[in-house]
């Protein structure tokens, strides 16, 4: 039908090019202005978070975890962690473990004053919170 109309399109190594030299670099720059903007709104506030992961495909054998922690007042997204199954030992169910401590820590290494953590009753992300020092 494109032909038919005389449209023309880029080709796929085309596309992703301009995706890698230009679409990702600028989505990743507003994405780290707009986070630290929003973590500095936060700053010297007690704030309680809420957390879930996401997998990109059923139990044993997703490849990626997506872990977002979201502030519960402003419902503002303060931090993105994804995790790769190679990370992980090639164990999937240990993922999302793996990015609620990484995008938990980058909070706290931000030092954002965190009062509570909500997530879902994921059975590692539970334990570690038991046997959590803090």
């Amino acid at each position: 039908m494109a032909n038919f109309m005389k449209l023309t399109f880029v080709s796929a190594s085309t596309f992703f090019r301009m995706q890698r030299h230009f679409i990702v670099p600028t989505i990743e720059s507003f994405w780290c202005r707009m986070k630290q903007h929003i973590l500095e709104e936060l700053h010297g506030k007690e704030v309680v978070i809420m957390g879930d992961g996401r997998m990109d495909g059923p139990g044993h054998s997703a490849q990626y975890c997506v872990y977002s922690f979201m502030d519960l007042e402003t419902k503002q997204i303060l931090a993105i962690e994804i995790v790769d199954k190679r990370k992980t030992q090639l164990n999937s169910p240990f993922m999302e473990k793996e990015a609620f401590r990484r995008g938990l820590q980058k909070l706290l290494d931000e030092q954002l004053m965190i009062k509570e953590v909500v997530t879902d009753s994921h059975i590692q992300i539970s334990a570690l919170q038991r046997n959590s020092p803090v």
